[in-house]
């Protein structure tokens, strides 16, 4: 068999990625991950099998004695790009394989019982994840490398919501440790496993040096070393060397060393600490940039966070108690509650999918609208508290990511109570608790700060280019919930109702103005691909319904302040960005233009004249022959987005909900674009 990292099979010929090979696509062979795929984005399906005709044999019929399988570095490269969306083995092959002695017997069937009790007793043995440990320190040998590119990336302008100084700390701690430098040490592997096999013990006294001694140092922990492996990851894919690093053994391995650390911290501990929630947080916003939104891996991910979220109570206020925790530990686990209830309700609304973190079982507040520094320093703590509301908003103008984590949590409250109306089949229509709805969530809209109310002018403010885009995206979230009620209400009326033409055209003005900031900026434009096809994309197709009703008679104006050449043009802007999405996921990237292409076909029907206009009827007339007529054959549209996008029924592209994905089919995932 070819040892696996050879670059040749038996046959002399060079090996080809399983992906490509699979695919019957010519592979250029380079590694970590070959061009085909990495110009795909399909980095998480390139692997080289060392033996893929090989067949699977069974368990011999006497107990067997298995070597320790330490993985080498050049395996764990391979592995990291096995399954960057997954990205390791499951536990059971990971941890079976790591076992230094099998009691698994198939041949003495009468002790199947002792045998078993006998296996689950070896493999409930800490030791068993030391091989892992192993690979996750050899990783040490990047510090340096994770040290420039990860404080590069924190920038002064960059937001996060775990406080930096903690990502610093971090960092620091690794590279000055001494003991560090015998990464290739068992007994310093040993010293890791059991340090993150056992509790982290909080006290509501303990300051940030005390906090990072719990878990870095002669402390080292397996979750502060995926937490680094996954900032290192983000920065490359977000940082300014994207294009120099994307192909490099690095990101390879800085991807698969995050989700082994994150696996194996979960392994290992009882419940979760609160080190293994950031991880995890992490790993699902790194991971959705790898394998895009509507990954289901990524919604697995989201499922296992919100399982740890429940698990150490961050959901209840009563756990977030200044006696029990320090004040940056409890404002930290509530700005990841408000960021992952937002996360939820947004995978909610693109895929038609039911929430996982409900409200109505949660007391926990928004954080504070505080500053980073002010966690750290009760002195700055007192006085920015004298600054905010008695609803806990800064009074300062200062945007930060506490400001947009607080609003996310407003709205994902009125969006959870829509999602329970549609997605319960024993609450009736009613639309005036859905008016109702609507009108409570304009009003919270105004009560939050001006600043925070995204215009056309908050490009041109005092914030950066990255927060501008974050009001944005705020607003149209915010549209979503009048985007969700109205086109239900249309759905039950069979018409669409002006109120649901003022929120579409509202989301594609703002759609148009990121489109001229993403030129005018130079802004990092990894997430842009979504952000037009989600929000932009179902918006056009309720701007085109009208259009065409406009054509065909059916109504005598779009909009009092739209004109049909605005429209046109807008369209034909969001067209255009939809085609240019090259930083995209395979799956957003082929939906993207797919999109494109469907909105492109209906706009050249409806403005060739292809739309057969339909005569005006009088509702008194006597004679009703034409209007009987035109009842018994309702008009068809000559080219309907759902005919040209060929989706499938659970992703409906009308009024069957927002289905902010509604362009992502699962079927083209996997094919060449």
């Amino acid at each position: 068999m070819t040892p696996e990292g050879s670059g040749r099979r038996r046959n002399g010929m060079q090996a080809s990625c399983e992906r490509c090979r699979k695919k019957k696509v010519k592979c250029d062979h380079r590694r970590p991950v070959c061009s085909p795929c990495l110009r795909r984005g399909l980095e998480s399906q390139c692997f080289y099998h060392p033996a893929p005709l090989s067949k699977k044999h069974s368990l011999a019929p006497t107990n067997r004695v298995s070597k320790p399988t330490a993985p080498t570095l050049s395996g764990s490269a391979s592995s990291s790009v096995r399954d960057m969306t997954s990205a390791i083995q499951s536990p059971e092959r990971l941890t079976a394989s790591n076992t230094s002695t099998s009691s698994i017997s198939t041949g003495n069937t009468g002790n199947n019982t002792a045998s078993h009790s006998k296996y689950v007793q070896n493999i409930d043995t800490p030791d068993r994840h030391l091989d892992t440990v192993k690979a996750i320190l050899q990783q040490i040998k990047y510090a340096d490398d994770i040290h420039d590119i990860t404080t590069q990336y924190l920038s002064p302008r960059r937001l996060t919501h775990i406080p930096k100084i903690l990502y610093l700390t971090m960092i620091d701690s690794l590279r000055c440790n001494p003991t560090a430098s015998s990464y290739n040490s068992e007994d310093y592997a040993r010293t890791v496993l059991k340090s993150s096999t056992l509790p982290l013990t909080i006290t509501p006294d303990m300051d940030l040096d005390e906090f990072c001694r719990l878990a870095t140092g002669p402390n080292l922990r397996i979750e502060v070393l995926g937490i680094l492996f996954s900032t290192t990851a983000s920065s490359i894919l977000y940082g300014t060397r994207r294009d120099e690093l994307m192909n490099s053994r690095l990101l390879a391995d800085m991807i698969y060393h995050c989700n082994l650390s994150l696996q194996l911290a979960r392994s290992l501990s009882k419940t979760p600490s609160d080190i293994t929630i950031w991880l995890g947080y992490m790993n699902v916003h790194l991971m959705s940039l790898i394998s895009g939104d509507e990954s289901l891996d990524v919604w697995r991910r989201m499922s296992n966070l919100a399982v740890d979220l429940f698990a150490l109570h961050v959901h209840r206020e009563a756990t977030h108690s200044l006696d029990k925790v320090p004040l940056f530990i409890a404002e930290i686990r509530k700005r990841i509650f408000a960021t992952s209830n937002y996360i939820d309700k947004l995978t909610s609304l693109m895929f038609d999918r039911p929430p996982r973190l409900h409200l109505s079982y949660s007391d926990c507040k928004p954080p504070l609208d505080i500053s980073d520094e002010a966690l750290f320093s009760p002195e700055l703590f007192a006085q920015e508290c004298q600054r905010l509301t008695l609803d806990g908003w800064n009074l300062d103008v200062a945007f930060r990511l506490t400001s947009g984590a607080r609003a996310r949590f407003l709205i994902a409250g009125f969006i959870e109570q829509i999602k329970d109306m549609q997605l319960n089949p024993s609450h009736p229509f009613d639309e005036a608790r859905l008016r109702d709805i609507s009108a409570r969530s304009k009003i919270a809209w105004a009560n939050i700060p001006q600043y925070l109310q995204y215009s056309e002018e908050s490009w041109k403010l005092n914030f950066s280019a990255e927060a501008s885009l974050m009001l944005a995206k705020l607003y149209v979230f915010y549209c979503a919930i009048d985007y969700e009620i109205f086109t239900m209400i249309s759905k039950a009326a069979g018409s669409t109702v002006i109120e649901l033409l003022q929120v579409a055209w509202n989301v594609l003005e703002v759609m148009l103005q990121v489109a001229k900031a993403r030129y005018t900026f130079k802004f990092p434009s990894q997430d842009l691909p979504a952000t037009f096809l989600y929000y932009g994309a179902p918006s056009a197709n309720i701007l085109l319904s009208a259009l065409e009703e406009l054509y065909q008679g059916r109504r005598k104006e779009l909009l009092p302040t739209l004109s049909k050449s605005a429209l046109v043009r807008g369209l034909s802007v969001l067209v255009s960005q939809l085609e240019i999405n090259d930083h995209a996921t395979e799956s957003s990237y082929a939906a993207g233009l797919r999109a494109a292409r469907a909105i492109s076909a209906k706009l050249d029907s409806i403005l060739d004249g292809d739309i057969v206009a339909v005569p005006a009827v009088n509702p008194t007339d006597t004679n009703g022959d034409l209007l009987q007529q035109q009842q018994q054959q309702p008009q068809q549209p000559l080219l309907g987005l759902d005919d040209a996008l060929a989706l499938p029924n659970l992703m409906n592209f009308g009024y069957d909900g927002i289905n902010w994905g509604l362009f992502t089919d699962w079927s083209i995932m996997d094919m060449e674009g």
